[in-house]
């Protein structure tokens, strides 16, 4: 990964500056991840603005319509040009987390995508330490 990049990211990651969102790149005012990385790219003039689209929510009685955003037509992934910006090789880089086998009681180390971890409850600071020390 691009160094400069890379600064940038984790900063903005660590900043508190982005409420975090889960399952799209971006979500009414909160972001994945690899959502704050387009943001980024944005602001470099790396890609264009977003696409906002509305996104119906039900929560199995009402519907809500929220704000949704597309970044050059992805949704929940990096756009390849995101990627290729950053100097990343996939548009949804994995990294390595240590994980319980259950059989065995033993710590193994797996690899996992940067928006399954973000969807499953990693918050920015620890997503930053992986990004950090892996990307």
């Amino acid at each position: 990964m691009i160094e400069s990049v890379k600064e940038q990211w984790l900063t903005a990651l660590r900043s508190g500056e982005y409420e975090q969102a889960q399952g799209t790149l971006y979500e009414d005012g909160g972001y994945c991840c690899l959502g704050v990385l387009c943001d980024i790219a944005v602001k470099n003039d790396a890609i264009p603005e977003p696409t906002d689209f509305p996104y119906p929510r039900w929560d199995g009685v009402i519907r809500t319509d929220v704000t949704r955003r597309a970044y050059m037509a992805e949704k929940m992934v990096l756009p390849a040009a995101v990627a290729e910006w950053a100097g990343l090789t996939d548009v949804d880089p994995m990294v390595n987390v240590p994980e319980e086998d259950y059989d065995t009681e033993l710590v193994v180390s797996v690899e996992k995508h940067l928006s399954e971890l973000n969807d499953d409850g990693s918050t920015f600071a620890e997503l930053a330490d992986l990004i950090e020390a892996q990307l």
